[in-house]
């Protein structure tokens, strides 16, 4: 089934211009629950909407409103983009359907000298007042020049929205998520929320995500989104419905870390492989955290400080690309493994090569995962039976 990006790109290649119940129709047709549940939502606005402005002059019905999606280059570039429904739906959602027009602002739109109009900024709201049967919405209006070209229009429309929001400081998922657990904490949600879990998990390690409270003593988490990811998958492992085991673990691993590096901000890509590679061995009783700390201690002492030198690799023995948790945890394992046989012990490497290849071979090359649990000595040369890359190992 085609995206929504595709339909309606395709869509445009018959008509460039659409219109917000062109939009609704599809959305309707192709997320038929999610449009339910937003036209449910969206009602709370009785037609009205909240904190409506004043001056009627700046207002227009979101119905007469177009978009300019042109696909046809020899006429000047593509000034607008499709509609991302599902962000459609989350702006909908977390405002509890509530148009709220002093939150909103108004969207820009440009009348050209043919008389076609482009809503080059905000066309998520005009989308979303459509739905909500609001009769108006706030507007600020650009005439083109009686002389300007259908290209020349389009041209200057995308240049204004770069100036508009290509210059905009980012505001990075870290500080989303810092503003949507305020958010959240005022609507009085429910403590099962992961969003409000994962603050408070982070909040008991004095652990912050933007570094704001770093003078409080906290210490600065980088990147977010690997700690919601590894989180959202150790509920898988463990099929823990009240979120004790999964929450318990990530809190040791986000100490061990600030334990061994203290004075750094703390890796997610490193506390994500942790974390997922634990549950992994279970059954070998050696493998525990405190015995991956004493590990991680004994190289920080033999000259591997920084979390980098984890998550990165060496030239021949980086990541492999999409699976860098993987290759992050089997990297510390196989470490861990030679260290525990060559510091005495164990008589022999608890994690056999058979139950490394089990365990990583799901988503690991098996003849990089073989090359990678050899004799500490031994140098390996395999070749991936899938593709083209050679790994060349020695033990760590």
């Amino acid at each position: 089934m085609s995206s929504f990006y595709e339909i309606q790109l395709a869509q445009a290649r018959t008509n460039p211009y659409r219109t917000p119940q062109d939009d609704l129709k599809l959305w309707k047709q192709q997320q038929p629950k999610k449009y339910e549940e937003a036209l449910g939502l969206v009602q709370v606005n009785d037609g009205l909407g909240f904190n409506v402005p004043d001056n009627p002059k700046n207002m227009v019905d979101p119905n007469t409103l177009t978009k300019d999606l042109n696909t046809e280059r020899k006429k000047g570039p593509r000034p607008q983009r499709p509609t991302d429904f599902d962000h459609l739906f989350n702006m909908i959602k977390r405002s509890d359907g509530k148009f709220d027009y002093a939150q909103a602002g108004p969207i820009h739109r440009s009348i050209r000298p043919d008389g076609s109009s482009n809503t080059w900024e905000g066309w998520h709201r005009v989308v979303w007042a459509a739905l909500a049967n609001l009769k108006f919405i706030e507007q600020t209006i650009k005439k083109h020049s009686e002389e300007a070209t259908l290209e020349e229009c389009r041209i200057q429309e995308c240049r204004d929205f770069n100036l508009k929001n290509g210059y905009s400081k980012y505001a990075g998922q870290d500080e989303t998520f810092e503003k949507e657990v305020v958010e959240l904490k005022s609507k009085e949600t429910s403590k099962k929320n992961s969003t409000l879990a994962i603050a408070k998990l982070l909040d008991d390690c004095k652990i912050c995500p933007t570094g704001s409270r770093i003078y409080d003593g906290y210490t600065k988490l980088k990147g977010i989104v690997q700690t919601k990811k590894i989180r959202k998958e150790l509920h898988l492992i463990y099929q823990d419905e009240d979120s004790t085991r999964v929450d318990e673990l990530m809190k040791k691993v986000f100490l061990l870390q600030k334990r061994i590096f203290p004075n750094e901000a703390l890796s997610s890509y490193l506390h994500e492989a942790i974390c997922w590679v634990r549950p992994q061995f279970q059954d070998i009783s050696a493998f525990d955290l405190k015995s991956l700390e004493e590990y991680l201690m004994a190289q920080k002492q033999a000259g591997i400080t920084k979390q980098t030198d984890y998550i990165s690799g060496s030239k021949s023995d980086g990541n492999i690309k999409g699976k860098s948790k993987e290759s992050i945890a089997m990297r510390i394992v196989s470490g861990w493994n030679d260290w525990m046989k060559d510091t005495g012990q164990k008589d022999r490497k608890p994690i056999s090569t058979k139950k490394a290849v089990d365990v990583f071979s799901r988503a690991l090359p098996k003849p990089y995962v073989e090359s990678s649990f050899v004799t500490k000595y031994d140098k390996v040369r395999a070749q991936c039976p899938s593709c083209d890359e050679v790994f060349v190992t020695v033990g760590i």
